[in-house]
């Protein structure tokens, strides 16, 4: 019996010391995640359009307030030209895009109220930097003018940019964009 309690302490201090290391280790291969308030700056590229956004968990797709939204064909594909209102020089940004595909919309109770209960709307990719991470987030196009954010990062973005949201956090992380990536051109998908 004595010969057995030795044994046992070895053998718990062995399995103790497997489980501390194995910790510590994929405590230091996982990336770290972006942690983000309720509302954010982020950069359009290659434009180089810094927007407010407001975080949004409960959205799906990201929404982006664009206007003039036109459709055209390029090489036999469906683009699209829109504009983006800049309210630091108070200019628009024109972009244009590949429409990725159209999604539906479930609208507010008061548009509800006016018979209309879901909108269609275009979706485009867009390069966007948030505290110097750089992704190509879908966003959908639609008119926000009457909201305080031209801009809504949804579900589907906060994932691609690998984020965890936090309430109680303000609007605190710049883009910090690369210089290079503000040059890059765009990606035909």
């Amino acid at each position: 019996m004595q010969d057995f309690k030795p044994t046992l302490r070895r053998t718990l201090g062995i399995i103790i010391w497997m489980i501390v290391i194995s910790a510590t280790a994929q405590a230091t291969t996982m990336p770290a995640k972006i942690v983000i308030g309720r509302s954010e700056k982020i950069r359009l590229l290659p434009e180089d359009l810094v927007l407010d956004a407001r975080v949004d968990t409960g959205a799906t797709t990201s929404s982006i307030d664009a206007h003039d939204i036109e459709t055209f064909e390029r090489e036999g594909k469906t683009w699209l030209r829109f504009r983006v209102r800049d309210k630091t020089s108070n200019t628009d940004k024109v972009f244009e895009r590949p429409r990725v595909r159209t999604v539906r919309i479930k609208n507010r109770a008061a548009e509800e109220n006016m018979g209309k209960k879901y909108d269609r709307r275009p979706v485009v990719r867009l390069r966007a930097c948030l505290d110097g991470h750089v992704q190509e987030i879908e966003v959908n196009l639609a008119d926000r003018s009457r909201f305080a954010f031209p801009m809504l990062l949804g579900r589907s973005g906060i994932v691609d940019f690998d984020a965890v949201v936090d309430p109680s956090i303000g609007s605190d992380l710049a883009p910090n964009c690369p210089t290079s990536s503000a040059n890059s051109p765009q990606k035909d998908p």
